[in-house]
């Protein structure tokens, strides 16, 4: 099912002169002002109302959705929900305080509606969708927002406007550039609010999202059904199981992660047929980490690509390199999804008339395949001590910010690469699982 993208602002009819007096022009004037104050400075978010100083946001969880908030004040917590509108259920938050997650189990598939009390103020009502166990999904994935405020925005609109609407975000790392600073995150769910207001979210760490320190990522993004002390868990959305992989973490043999691993990719409940894994290093990358470092990429291609290859993985979804690339490795689909608006790499930074005089489509404006396109970039690669063995696996790629769509049904999956304009970038799609409909297997030794 393709998506579709509605970025472009609308323009009114006709295009003649009208007449109006000066009291029309000061109407004019004042109406101008009262927008300016309500929507902000050029393009800012709106803020979330005044009780919440974020949120209220939806998280994914092994459990079913969690509703999270950050009151102003402290204040008790409590989620009205119910069915199609109705909100006759309730959950109440744990205690006082100002950050609040409250956990919804049980829930029915459909559409299931939801408000947030706190203490006396109330949140506008919103809803989400909970598809049906083993059941067709649409997955948004994007990763690598940062610092990228006006891309990760418009990326972020393109998502809503997706018809049908995803039932879950996912994000690959990185979603800001100092996972330390508070006022990082503010921005972050200021710019997702919309959007995290009516799909959950789901998130592999990166790099930048200093998930390894108690803080904001730990406090929001992990989930308490996670393993002890962890930053990786599994989810089963619909008709696929999905491992959230911390590649900033320990995986290798003998470790907690490595252990979990084995069993999320084994365990699959009945109903599951897509197999998927998320994290934010890619074992396979012709992106600048792909050249210049090589303790990226290596560690990931020994370590997990053979678990991934044994239990029969269909995708694996990473960030990292700030581009899309696509390839496939023993028939398992590899997607680098890193284009939510952080820099692009040192093609980013090249004078514009060099970046003209590329050879071939877009994709070979790709940093990695620069050494290719540009004389003495391998020269400089060879001083660096860089490696660079071609992108021999990839399939298709591009520098534009993006986030792709996965639909997974009974008859297979579908994928499409959107980039800032709603412009397909990329479109692919694959017959169903040859795993079936969630086999037991053995865990990968």
């Amino acid at each position: 099912m393709d998506p579709v993208v509605e970025l472009s602002g609308r323009r009114g009819k006709g295009g003649g002169r009208s007449r109006r007096g000066p009291g029309a022009a000061r109407r004019g004037w004042a109406l101008l002002a009262a927008a300016w104050t309500a929507v902000g400075c050029a393009g800012e978010p709106a803020p979330p109302p005044r009780a919440f100083r974020r949120g209220p946001f939806l998280l994914a969880d092994p459990r079913g959705t969690a509703v999270a908030w950050e009151a102003a004040a402290p204040t008790p917590g409590l989620v009205r929900w119910g069915v199609d509108g109705a909100l006759d259920r309730e959950a109440a938050s744990a205690g006082v305080g100002t950050r609040h997650r409250v956990l919804l189990e049980g829930l029915p598939p459909g559409r299931i509606s939801y408000v947030v009390e706190a203490g006396e103020d109330r949140s506008p009502a919103s809803s989400f969708h909970v598809p049906d166990a083993g059941g067709p999904v649409r997955i948004a994935v994007l990763g690598d927002t940062r610092d990228g405020d006006r891309a990760h925005r418009r990326l972020v609109e393109g998502i809503l406007s997706l018809d049908p609407p995803p039932s879950l975000v996912v994000n690959t790392g990185d979603l800001v550039d100092d996972g330390a600073s508070a006022e990082q995150w503010d921005r972050f769910f200021a710019l997702e609010g919309d959007l995290l207001a009516r799909v959950p979210l789901a998130v592999a760490p990166g790099n930048h999202d200093d998930p390894g320190r108690p803080g904001q990522f730990r406090d929001w993004l992990v989930p308490p059904g996670a393993p002890p002390g962890g930053t990786w868990w599994a989810l089963d959305h619909g008709g696929a199981r999905l491992a959230l992989v911390d590649t900033t973490a320990p995986y290798g043999p003998g470790s907690p992660q490595r252990a979990w691993l084995e069993e999320a990719l084994a365990a699959r409940p009945a109903g599951a047929r897509h197999l998927l894994a998320v994290g934010h290093h890619s074992p396979f990358t012709s992106g600048w980490h792909g050249v210049a470092h090589r303790r990226d990429w290596e560690p990931p291609r020994r370590l997990l690509v053979p678990l991934f290859e044994s239990a029969g993985v269909s995708e694996v979804f990473t960030g990292h390199d700030h581009h899309y690339e696509r390839g496939e490795v023993a028939g398992v689909t590899y997607v680098v999804s890193g284009g939510g608006g952080a820099p692009s790499g040192p093609g980013d930074w090249l004078p514009r008339r060099l970046r003209r005089r590329a050879p071939g489509p877009p994709s070979h404006l790709l940093s990695g395949d620069l050494l290719e396109a540009y004389p003495g970039w391998p020269a400089l690669a060879w001083m660096m001590g860089w490696e660079w063995e071609g992108a021999w696996w990839r399939r298709a790629g591009s520098l534009s910010r993006h986030f792709v769509v996965a639909d997974y049904g009974e008859d297979g999956a579908a994928f499409v690469a959107v980039d800032l304009d709603g412009g397909v970038i990329d479109r692919w799609a694959r017959p169903p699982s040859p795993l079936g409909d969630g086999e037991a297997r053995d865990p990968p030794r």
